[in-house]
């Protein structure tokens, strides 16, 4: 029944591999999605494990999240390529301008951590 459930990718690191458990510990029961690589959720549903309807509901749980956080996701991302953008441009700056080293390795610093970031997202959205 759990492996019956389409999930979307996790929409903070767009990985696939999408774990499912459940918990019979406290009454009600629930049944739960949680991401593999990064741990994002759970997104829980009370329900009975042995039952279609309460792995659907949990799915779908994950899958509403999934559609909000990847707006979320793209205007960071949108964000992001701007201000790698400008960092670049005043690294070249500082670069023919001024022999400040200490704010030219800070700018290349944060120029690099952008780059390595959309690099990541980029990848892990080509994947999907």
């Amino acid at each position: 029944m759990k492996d019956e459930v389409t999930l979307k990718p996790c929409p903070f690191c767009g990985a696939r591999e999408i774990a499912h458990s459940y918990n019979h510990r406290s009454p009600p029961a629930n049944v739960y999605f949680v991401c593999s690589q990064c741990g994002a959720g759970p997104y829980a549903e009370n329900g009975d494990p042995e039952t279609k309807e309460a792995w659907d509901a949990a799915g779908k749980l994950w899958n509403t999240r999934a559609a909000a956080q990847s707006e979320a996701v793209q205007e960071l991302v949108e964000a992001m390529e701007v201000a790698q953008s400008d960092a670049h441009m005043l690294r070249r700056a500082i670069e023919s301008n001024d022999p400040k080293a200490e704010l030219l390795v800070r700018v290349g610093d944060i120029d690099s951590d952008l780059r390595k970031a959309l690099a990541s997202h980029r990848k892990a959205t080509s994947e999907q």
